[in-house]
């Protein structure tokens, strides 16, 4: 059979047929190709991304509406919120002011707590008899009833004694005897005046 490639159309007729030797040309006989697989993997991957960009989409949608609510309870409670800050600067203001009232004076001491240590540290010849408090000073009189001789080694110790004592140091800078006179013809008794001097 001869024919001319240019003018006669190819009529293969019957004796066309798949040649069975070519193995690497003839159709995939698998039941699931190689291509459906990629595309089940490709969808399922555009699918995700779909459904990805759809959870954005809500969350933003729902973020949008929580942060406009907010704003529309800001705006609502501006009034409370004003007042709130200026209660605080009030109270920030007069907490200043009651620390340097508190560093001007120094720190404050109880006087039932001073009398206890006045009282704990008196030698038993010694009667404390007045006691005055003024913005610098503490004054404390009283007698003995010794010779003047050993009153003044008794308050001389007693003056070192309230020196020494933690409570009255933290107090008070200066503790000196004053005063100090004679009581009666005999000279039994004597008059003293310790002063301490406030820090």
């Amino acid at each position: 059979m001869k024919f001319n490639r240019k003018d006669e159309p190819l009529d293969l007729g019957v004796y066309w047929h798949f040649d069975c030797r070519l193995a690497d040309e003839l159709p995939e006989d698998n039941v699931v190709r190689l291509r459906f697989l990629v595309d089940v993997v490709l969808g399922a991957v555009a699918f995700a991304l779909l459904l990805l960009c759809a959870w954005f989409a809500y969350t933003n949608g729902t973020l949008g509406g929580s942060i406009a609510d907010w704003e529309r309870r800001l705006a609502a409670n501006q009034k409370e919120a004003e007042d709130l800050r200026k209660l605080q600067q009030s109270t920030n203001s007069t907490a200043k002011r009651i620390d340097q009232a508190y560093e001007l004076a120094g720190s404050p001491f109880l006087t039932s707590l001073l009398l206890l240590d006045l009282g704990r540290t008196r030698p038993a010849d010694i009667s404390l008899e007045s006691i005055a408090l003024s913005e610098t000073t503490l004054v404390v009189r009283g007698s003995v009833n010794q010779p003047s001789d050993r009153a003044t080694q008794l308050l001389s110790r007693y003056i070192d004694i309230l020196r020494q004592e933690p409570a009255l140091s933290a107090h008070f800078k200066d503790i000196i005897l004053s005063a100090f006179d004679r009581v009666g013809l005999q000279g039994d008794a004597q008059t003293f005046e310790i002063t301490m001097r406030k820090k």
